[in-house]
């Protein structure tokens, strides 16, 4: 049985996966978004918008509800996916 403060390499393994997804689901949520902004779907926007924060709470509750360190390191991976996106994006943006 596990101690209550012990962490394992599992913990932040899984909790910073979790974080990962749940930023992942965001950004694409979010640019997924400003697609439909080009094509006027302002109704369909405003259904959507809660979805990008809902799957960032979903993912990062969950990693807290496996351990704590679990949360701290779903923390770590959503802005790891995050500086990783715009990295990407600010490059793209250079080529043009």
């Amino acid at each position: 049985s596990r101690g209550e403060g012990t962490m394992t390499i599992w913990d932040l393994v899984l909790g910073a996966g979790l974080g990962a997804l749940g930023g992942a689901l965001h950004l694409g949520l979010t640019r997924w978004r400003a697609g439909q902004i080009r094509e006027g779907r302002a109704l369909l926007i405003l259904a959507t918008y809660p979805l990008g924060l809902v799957s960032v709470a979903i993912c990062v509750v969950g990693a807290a509800a496996l351990a704590r360190q679990a949360a701290w390191a779903a923390v770590l991976g959503l802005a790891a996916v995050q500086l990783i996106w715009i990295g990407r994006a600010a490059r793209r943006l250079e080529r043009r």
